[in-house]
């Protein structure tokens, strides 16, 4: 019943993610990256992952923990939302404040003030949808969840196309108006949400209990320590370059270039993560078992995450340059190193999922400090002297850290027994897919043809292995439709 509940509306999530997202982020974002040039660009990107440095206010855990308990007592929902919508309000104000403090303190003045102020009230809004959101699915309404998954992205869609179509975006401008129809979207795609939720849960009246927002508060400190020591490990590599470097600005645009590419993919391990915790979350408080759910989803994400570094770092070149109109052969190179993080990263969404789920947060936290530990130590050490580079190096050395102790920290706890067939499969995989990928290098033909010859290969030899079976797979969709049509 989990795989089916899982699998059906992954594959709805990853339909509509893998249409959105790579529009999304080959479209407007890379169009307005060129529009407005590398050094602009770098700014931006520089000033949105310091609006991340202290997302973890803005959050504090509490979609984690939506989705961790409103999963287990879904008659509790009306009265978490009701108090945690007030905590949202009262820990947003707290994270604009902070974050604008600590601007000032490392030197940002003017207009990277007012740019830094736009996009805090991104990461505001963009907490609010996540939070319906996790409502929403935790109430086990995954279709309407999958939906506002990409709603705002569609807006954004349509919104940045018009903006670069008409020409309102052009070389040396800054990325104000970018930030504008991002603030647009995601305040049209978070009041939806929020009208779709009052419509499951009945109309909540909104209350202020402090004692029980105390206790949530309290609870959502794990969650929360989570959050921040994750953001500050993934994040501080672009504000370190852009501040480090004497040419920072243009570095961090070219880091930016590969991390967006990064991001868009990793948009697909997001749903895994997403999908995953709700239903870890059920299977634990009724003691079922999760090791099949688990190999089916570590297969699945290896699949996608293998295949699509293999395809990045045999046509790195090519691909920078059709993306990227100032594409040099250095950020070719930086691309082939830094997408390699990809694999850990889809490991993370699967391994944390299930850490959170069991509530083994503060074991799972202990691995996050020792990263944000290792992550600044060792960019300020390689970024000085290897760049924008060094810290593509760090990203995947501190990515893969973490997914090994993640790895460890669920093997123990839950007792699992080493599936020596799997790493079989697994060792073939990569050896055969690298095989095909170095091998289509000397084909005649254009690039984007081997690419397909490469994933059709990679489907085909995924399921000569058994990592799953079509027939299987589909025998699941067609009992989870009988049941949904039967209830």
């Amino acid at each position: 019943m989990l795989k089916k509940i899982f699998l059906s509306n992954l594959l709805l999530q990853l339909a509509l993610n893998l249409i959105v997202k790579p529009v999304y982020v080959l479209g407007v974002d890379r169009g307005v990256q060129n529009a407005i040039g590398k050094e602009a660009y770098g700014t931006y990107f520089s000033l949105l992952g310091f609006s991340f440095l202290f997302h973890m206010l803005n959050d504090f855990g509490i979609q984690n923990f939506t989705s961790a308990h409103v999963a287990r007592y879904p008659h509790l929902a009306q009265k978490y939302f009701s108090n945690l919508f007030v905590c949202k309000l009262l820990l947003s104000s707290l994270y604009v404040l902070l974050t604008l403090a600590a601007a000032l303190l490392v030197g940002y003045r003017g207009s990277e003030i007012g740019m830094l102020g736009m996009l805090m009230a991104v990461q505001v809004i963009s907490s609010f949808l996540l939070f319906f959101r996790s409502n929403i699915a935790a109430l086990g309404n995954y279709f309407t969840d999958s939906f506002f998954s990409v709603f705002d992205r569609l807006l954004l869609i349509l919104l940045g196309l018009t903006v670069l179509g008409m020409g309102m975006i052009r070389q040396g401008d800054s990325a104000v108006l970018f930030i504008i129809i991002q603030i647009a979207a995601l305040g049209l795609a978070s009041t939806a949400a929020f009208y779709s939720l009052r419509n499951l849960t009945g109309k909540t009246k909104i209350t202020f209990r402090p004692h029980f927002i105390r206790y949530l508060l309290k609870k959502g400190i794990p969650y929360a320590t989570v959050v921040f020591l994750m953001l500050v490990y993934s994040r501080t590599d672009v504000v370190l370059i852009e501040r480090l470097l004497p040419d920072g600005k243009a570095e961090a645009g070219i880091f930016a270039s590969t991390y967006r590419l990064l991001e868009a993919v990793n948009s697909v391990m997001l749903i895994f993560g997403t999908l995953l915790l709700p239903i870890f979350s059920t299977a634990i408080r009724k003691k079922e078992s999760i090791a099949e759910l688990l190999q089916l989803s570590v297969k699945l994400v290896l699949f996608i995450s293998v295949t699509a570094c293999m395809l990045v770092y045999y046509y790195r070149f090519e691909i920078s340059h059709l993306l990227y109109r100032e594409a040099t052969p250095y950020w070719a190179e930086m691309m082939g190193v830094l997408f390699w993080s990809y694999i850990p990263l889809s490991l993370m969404y699967v391994l944390g999922s299930l850490v959170t789920a069991s509530e083994k947060v503060s074991s799972g936290n202990k691995i996050f400090a020792a990263a944000v530990l290792l992550s600044l130590v060792m960019n300020c050490i390689f970024i000085p002297l290897y760049k924008s580079m060094g810290a593509a190096w760090v990203s995947l050395l501190v990515q893969s850290f973490v997914a090994a102790a993640l790895f460890y920290l669920n093997y123990t706890h839950f007792r699992l027994k080493p599936d020596f067939r799997l790493l079989g499969q697994l060792f073939l995989f990569c050896v055969a897919l690298w095989a095909a990928a170095h091998f289509s290098r000397f084909l005649a033909g254009f690039w984007v043809l081997k690419c397909f010859f490469i994933g059709t290969f990679a489907v085909v030899l995924s399921i000569s292995l058994r990592f799953w079976s079509i027939k299987s797979l589909l025998k699941l969709l067609n009992e989870q439709r009988r049941t949904v049509q039967a209830d």
